[in-house]
Order: C-alpha cells, then structure tokens, then sequence
C-alpha cells in the first residue's frame, strides 16, 4: 500500500517529490512496488483525474527508476544495488530490508547500508518511513528504534494490549486477529507454529 500508492497519491498534489523504495531485493522492489506504481499512474482512472498535471517521462521510463514531467522521480534500491549515490528524494521508503533468512553478517551490513549510502539520500525535510515483519533484535527496525526517534505503528496479527508498542487508536478486542479474512484462526496457529 505504501510503497505502490503513496508516491501516485502525493503526487497529485506535489508532483515534484522524489521517491526512492528499497527492499532486500531489487527484483523484488521492482515487481511489487515500480511496475504496480506504473501501472496505476499509467490507468485509465488515474489518467482521466490527474493527467493533465505530469506524464511520465519518455527519457526516464525504466523498470527501476522513472520520473514525471513535473520534476518528481520514483528510483528502486536495495542494499546489493549500486545505483543509490547521487540520488536524492524527499521521501525514502524501506519496505523489508532484511532477508528473512538473514545471518548476523546481513543484519550489520543492512544497519551500515542505511547508515552509510542510504540516509544520505534523504533531502532536508523529507521523510523516512521503514515497514518490516519483526525478524531479530537485529533487523533494521530494531537498530533504529533503538537508536532514534521513532513514531511506531506495530499491528501484530493478534492483537495484545500490553505489547510495548500498541498503537492508541487500535479498536480491536485483546487477542481479536488484524486481519482474519486473510488469516484466520487456524492459519495464524499455523503460521505461529
């Protein structure tokens, strides 16, 4: 949702932005997250509401990286990826940075990635938004929160009032599921086992 809607939305209003959206892997990036965008901004209903404010660019029309006529720029990165130097965005969007299969070695190399090439990227005033499935103390969420100041939005899949980071306007009952027409009772079992 974030990292496919949320450049097509804010464009609408400052089609200038400058995106880039990061993964543990850049094919993966591209997939679920470049093309969809594409697609969506290329859509008949996007086109026919906000077309007339940007097009896409022909000269900057890859599957990693495209731009609008207005100035604005979506890139894809990943911590293997050379192609995060000499790009700066207004907003950085890192979506599952670690490989679930993550060894020690991975989880520093992520934590010096975004340290090094990566928050360098971020223009003054923009934004910084990671989204993670909880993997090890180690993983880049944890490194952060422990480092920095963090407004955090956890929704585990069953709901625990006492979790450290419960968010305050979550409605759901304790033990009430997130979302139980994708996971149900007896898939959560599963899933947790």
């Amino acid at each position: 949702t974030v990292a496919v809607n949320w450049p097509c939305w804010e464009w609408i209003l400052k089609s200038w932005l400058r995106y880039m959206t990061c993964t543990y892997d850049m094919e993966m990036q591209v997939e679920q997250g470049a093309l969809p965008s594409r697609v969506l901004l290329e859509s008949q209903w996007y086109q026919d509401r906000f077309g007339h404010i940007f097009q896409l660019r022909e000269d900057l029309n890859k599957r990693a990286a495209f731009a609008n006529t207005r100035g604005g720029a979506r890139y894809c990165a990943a911590p293997n990826a050379k192609k995060v130097t000499g790009r700066h965005v207004n907003r950085l969007i890192i979506d599952d940075p670690n490989d679930p299969e993550s060894s020690e070695a991975e989880f520093l190399s992520v934590q010096q990635w975004h340290d090094g090439k990566l928050t360098t990227r971020l223009l003054p005033g923009g934004a910084k938004v990671v989204i993670q499935q909880r993997l090890d103390e180690r993983d880049l969420s944890g490194y952060l929160v422990e480092r920095d100041e963090w407004r955090v939005l956890c929704l585990p899949e069953r709901y625990d009032p006492k979790h450290p980071f419960v968010w305050p306007d979550d409605a759901r009952e304790p033990g009430e599921l997130l979302w139980p027409a994708r996971y149900d009772e007896a898939e959560h079992r599963r899933r947790k086992e």
